[in-house]
């Protein structure tokens, strides 16, 4: 069973991700990447998701991204390409 932390990112739609502190200082660090990504070419563009992605891994403690599995009620880390979309 996973514990959330404060660092995780939840994804899914709804008030309990958007509030979630994770996922709040996620949207911070989009923010300030937000004219680099728009101004990057694709691959420069893959190169900053990795790198948000790296980031969350190693805050402390370590983020990851998570989603509810709808069927055990349970959250489950994604794995990194999934957690890259998010980025």
């Amino acid at each position: 069973m996973v514990k959330i932390n404060s660092n995780d990112v939840l994804l899914g739609r709804g008030g309990n991700s958007f509030r979630h502190s994770g996922n709040k200082k996620f949207r911070e660090l989009a923010n300030t990447l937000a004219k680099r990504y728009r101004d990057s070419s694709k691959l420069q563009k893959s190169e900053i998701s990795k790198g948000m992605v790296r980031h969350v891994g190693n805050l402390d403690p370590p983020g990851r991204f998570l989603k509810k599995n709808t069927a055990s009620e349970r959250w489950e880390e994604v794995n990194v390409m999934i957690a890259r979309e998010k980025a």
